[in-house]
């Protein structure tokens, strides 16, 4: 099975991390956005494990099951699930949305995979 682990902070105040969102109508299903990884890379986890981490030392906060992937573009402000911020005008366009189920087995997993100091993503790993 296809696994990935992701640093994602919830900002202060914040329900969920930056750029997680509820799916209206599907209970426990989620939507995070906007990530710089290619759609093919992506693809391949549709039906493996996402994790969520606030950093590579403490355990995931949240994850699941991935159900699907887009590629979402961020210079289109329509994007359902993509809400701008400031900044985003200098970063690539073209990211990935992942669509997900709420899993329990998927909380306070230690981060596997890469950990050099500048690692935001474990890439993704085979277990």
């Amino acid at each position: 099975m296809k696994v990935l682990h992701l640093i994602n902070k919830r900002g202060e105040g914040d329900l969920y991390p930056k750029g997680m969102s509820s799916v209206a109508g599907e209970p426990g299903v989620f939507m995070s956005c906007c990530w710089d990884i290619k759609l093919e890379d992506a693809i391949k986890l549709i039906g493996g494990k996402i994790y969520f981490h606030e950093t590579k030392s403490k355990p995931s906060k949240l994850g699941g099951n991935v159900i699907d992937v887009a590629e979402i573009d961020m210079s289109d402000g329509a994007t359902e699930y993509y809400i701008p911020s400031e900044g985003d005008k200098d970063k690539k366009p073209a990211r990935v949305m992942f669509k997900f189920q709420l899993t329990q087995d998927c909380r306070d997993v230690k981060w596997a995979g890469k950990s050099h100091s500048m690692s935001w993503t474990s890439g993704i790993i085979d277990v």
